[in-house]
């Protein structure tokens, strides 16, 4: 786990973002700080964190205004990741998924398929959306179409 923090800005309401990324990869901290901060949030309070951090309780996703995964190939590999998305889930929460810079797919990523709640592109726009939509809406695709869905399951908790 990993915390990165600022004082919170005007725009980012003090806001606290939990990225979950796969183990063994650590993100860019400097993207994802760009993209936060075209898309206004550059206070925004964010800790990075594995699936295997949520599901063994070293972060409480009931600490955060938002979950965000980082979708790539390498976390829809990760052992822990069912695991850490149900830790998710049963805060209560969603998980949305925001397509790694620069990848491509027009599918519904694995990491979503049981409990995430929407997937966006790599695009501020799309990210403030994500953030001012109290019910998670949409799968898009990297180009930010809508993607292809795959059979999910659906939890009746």
């Amino acid at each position: 786990m990993t915390d990165s923090t600022q004082s919170a800005g005007p725009a980012d309401k003090g806001l606290k973002i939990l990225i979950i990324h796969a183990h063994g990869c650590p993100p860019d901290d400097g993207a994802i700080r760009k993209l936060l901060e075209k898309a206004g949030l550059s206070g925004a309070s964010i800790v990075f964190a594995t699936p295997a951090d949520v599901e063994n309780g070293s972060v409480d996703p009931k600490e955060f205004d938002h979950v965000f995964a980082l979708l790539d190939d390498d976390l829809a590999t990760d052992d822990q990741l069912e695991g850490g998305m149900l830790g998710v889930a049963q805060c209560g929460m969603s998980v949305t998924g925001i397509w790694g810079d620069g990848m491509a797919s027009e599918d519904m990523h694995p990491a979503l398929q049981k409990f995430g709640g929407q997937q966006i592109p790599w695009d501020a726009e799309k990210l403030l959306q994500a953030l001012d939509t109290p019910a998670p809406k949409t799968f898009q695709s990297t180009s930010g179409g809508a993607a292809a869905r795959h059979d999910s399951t659906h939890n009746k908790c």
